[in-house]
This record gives structure tokens, sequence and C-alpha cells, in this order.
């Protein structure tokens, strides 16, 4: 399994998961405060919300429009520059910062790009789109209870720093193709193949094989919570042939790496500590 550097996605993700839980303590108590409506149960609910949302961050704020951090490039014990005495210089002629900008609009779905630059100075930017699926829940609590907002809260954080993850994992790709001096970027798979009826174009890109099979990896650990620990290894396949999932798409799709995938999938979940 390929790995981004280890230091990157953590800091990200630190900076923005404090500011995305003071948005929903923000705008969880103004509901508490503003709405007449809600029930006492209800009430109760948001103000788990805010309890859990307390345990992220210690100042409430709603976000507005665009967020924005600049971060230092950080190789530090990224094990394809382990032969490196010092690689901090790798980035002299590419850049030592990344520009992150995250952007909250009224839009449904969650969306990641990451932009290489490589002008010396900035060695490239993380776009990323968030709104409905982490803001929405708070929004129609009068359907029925808030428990299944928070739960729908949780899920999205996970995407999106799983959504993070997998953008620092093109990140970490583009720097081994300068520093290695790689034809491509690495990978698995054929770098121009067709499309197959039915399939995502992301899906078979050479370079999407590894950040989209931890995708899947970190979606069925999450799936597994709610399955009893004596089905596991039969919900794997079962998830490993539907064709909502990324394993699924190449067992329909392409079968030879779907063999490949499914060792890499296996062997990436027993180091998590969940064994089949």
């Amino acid at each position: 399994m390929f790995d981004g550097p280890p230091k990157m996605a953590p800091a990200v993700w630190g900076w923005l998961k404090g500011k995305l839980w003071g948005h929903v303590w923000a705008i969880a108590e103004v509901r508490i405060k503003t709405d007449r409506d809600l029930t006492d149960q209800q009430i109760v609910e948001l103000n788990l919300i805010v309890r859990e949302a307390r345990r992220h961050t210690s100042r409430k704020k709603a976000l507005k429009g665009t967020v924005r951090q600049v971060f230092d490039v950080d190789l530090t014990g990224w094990r394809y520059l382990s032969d490196v005495d010092d690689p901090v210089e790798l980035l002299d002629d590419l850049g030592d910062r990344i520009v992150v900008q995250v952007s909250f609009k009224d839009k449904l779905g969650q969306a990641g790009f990451w932009d290489f630059v490589g002008n010396g100075t900035t060695l490239g930017s993380l776009a990323i789109q968030a709104f409905a699926p982490l803001f929405g829940p708070l929004q129609s609590i009068e359907i029925g209870s808030t428990v299944g907002a928070l739960r729908q809260i949780q899920a999205a954080m996970a995407d999106l720093k799983d959504t993070i993850r997998h953008e620092l994992e093109h990140m970490g790709q583009d720097l081994l193709e300068e520093i290695k001096d790689l034809k491509e970027r690495p990978g698995i798979g054929k770098k121009h193949q067709g499309v197959p009826s039915g399939g995502d174009r992301d899906d078979f890109l050479t370079f999407e094989f590894y950040p989209r099979l931890r995708d899947d990896v970190m979606a069925f650990k999450r799936h597994l919570r709610n399955v009893p620990r004596r089905q596991w290894r039969s919900e794997l396949d079962r998830w490993s042939q539907n064709e909502e999932t990324f394993l699924g798409i190449l067992y329909h799709h392409e079968r030879t790496r779907w063999r490949k995938a499914m060792a890499e999938f296996t062997k990436e979940l027993a180091k998590q500590g969940v064994r089949l």
C-alpha cells in the first residue's frame, strides 16, 4: 500500500477538525436558542452534539466562505526517503510548503483536489469542498432524533479526513515522481487503458489505485462496526463484489488488478488490527 508523508495529513486534519467542530458547536447552540419548536428530547440531543463538539475544540465559530492555511512540507519518517540524509534539501527546487483551502458551499457532496505546482516556493495546493453532508443534519432536526444527525456529522468528518489523506497521497506520488525521476506517478495497472462500461475514469487511472484502495479499507472498517464479528469474512466477500465499492468495480471490470487489490486490502486491514 502506498503511503504519503506520514506527518502531513494529521497536521492538516488537526487544523481543520477544530474549525469544523467549532462550526457545529456554534450552529447547534444557535438552533437551541432560536428554534422555539424543538421538543425537550431534541434540545437534549442538540446538547449532546454540543458536548461532542467541545471534546474536539475549545472555540465555537460559524464558518462562512473559505478558510486557508499554509503548511510546511514535512517529510519526516517517510519510508520512501529512508536512504536520504536530509530530505528537506530535496524540496529546494520544488517548494517547501503547501497551501490548503477549504470552501463551504451549499452543494451536496464533498470533494478534494491536489494541484502540483513545484515552483521553488510552493509545492502545491490542496482544495477541499465541504458543506451539505457535514452541516445539513442540524438543519433538519425537526424530522426526528438528532442522534442520527450526530452520526451523520461524525461520518462526514471521517469522509473529510479520508479526503485529505487521499489527496496528500497524490502529493506524495508527485514528490516521488520528481525526486526519483520516475516516468509517471507511482501506482499499478495500465497507464493508457480504456474505461470499461459503467466504470468511473478515476478508478482506472494508474495513480488512483492505492489512494482509492485505502479509501475502501477505511470505509469497510467503519462498515464493520455494525456487523457481528462472525460475519466479517462473508461481509468482505459481498463488499469485494459490490460495484459501489472500488474493489467491486475492479472485480467486475479488471479481475487481474482485483486479485492484487484483495491481497493489499486484507494486508492493510490486518495492519490496522482487523483480522478476518
